[in-house]
């Protein structure tokens, strides 16, 4: 029988072997994702037995009613966030059911059920942030650059960023208090240098004019160096040395929404290297722009202005 793992192995231990030290039960506990049985209409299957020796690999070839069966076909197990958080949140719950299940005397569909409800109350977005049902609760944040808590949540788990070793920026929406924002700055990772505490409702994404929020792959360059995202809808920045190639004027592509901040500041540093200072800039934009971010033109040189072109 041959796996294809969609996560790494690690990972996929660390969800399916839950051990006594992290569960304080005087059990191991191993969790099928349950994917490949799903998709043959069977429920997820929960696994638990006492001691140590085993691989995970080989409850892998357990069906639903608990007698061994040699998978035959090839299972692609994909291991969400919204899984992990319910399994370990089910656990921490249910510490007496599992050790009635460790003693045989509940069967393993029962808790197939039993844990496939408790991951129904929980709820993931498009990016594999989880939160409660009623979204006041983020458990769950995803390892990406950016994030946005959504509109909503009140409370941030305490491990909900476990893991999360590429997150940059992140937005905390208007109906998070600043109680809040205090204890989270104790648990956020090292990495994560912008946070931004939103007063109001957030806007479109492509509307947003902090610098800092972009997605790499979404970047497309023009020949001046100047950088968009959103399919040019949205100017980011330009590099310090492509600066000078613009010169004095530079024509905004058509149909872009958003200038972001200090999209062309750098033309300081740029003209002060070559002992100059920076000449005055005419942007010509489109009609369609509806944001304009501060500071655009820098602090210094000689500044610039916007002339609305239709």
């Amino acid at each position: 029988m041959k796996y294809t793992f969609v996560n790494n192995s690690d990972e996929l231990l660390e969800y399916m072997w839950l051990k006594p030290q992290e569960t304080g039960l005087n059990i191991d506990i191993f969790v099928d994702d349950g994917g490949a049985y799903v998709r043959n209409r069977h429920q997820p299957v929960v696994l638990v037995r006492n001691g140590y020796g085993r691989e995970v690999s080989e409850f892998l070839a357990f069906a639903i009613g608990g007698k061994q069966n040699i998978l035959s076909e090839n299972i692609n197990f994909h291991i969400s966030n919204k899984e992990i958080v319910a399994t370990k949140m089910f656990i921490k719950e249910n510490q007496q059911l599992l050790l009635d299940f460790a003693d045989g005397k509940i069967d393993c569909r029962d808790v197939g059920r039993l844990l496939t409800a408790f991951q129904d109350g929980l709820q993931s977005d498009k990016y594999g942030g989880v939160y409660t049902c009623d979204n006041k609760q983020f458990l769950r944040c995803p390892n990406i650059r950016c994030y946005r808590i959504a509109e909503g949540t009140e409370e941030v788990d305490e491990s909900a960023f476990e893991g999360c070793d590429k997150l940059e920026v992140l937005y905390l929406p208007y109906t998070m208090s600043d109680e809040m924002e205090e204890r989270l700055l104790d648990f956020l990772p090292e990495k994560t240098g912008n946070i931004v505490h939103w007063d109001r409702p957030y806007v479109e994404e492509v509307l947003d004019v902090n610098d800092q929020w972009y997605d790499e792959e979404d970047i497309i360059t023009d020949e001046y160096g100047v950088q968009y995202t959103h399919g040019g809808r949205r100017l980011l920045r330009v590099s310090s040395m492509a600066q000078i190639a613009i010169g004095t004027d530079y024509r905004v592509l058509d149909g872009v929404l958003t200038i972001c901040n200090d999209a062309f500041a750098c033309r300081d540093y740029a003209y002060k290297e070559c002992g100059e200072e920076a000449p005055y800039l005419v942007l010509s934009v489109p009609r369609s722009i509806k944001s304009i971010g501060d500071n655009i033109f820098g602090v210094t040189g000689e500044g610039g202005r916007i002339e609305i072109r239709d």
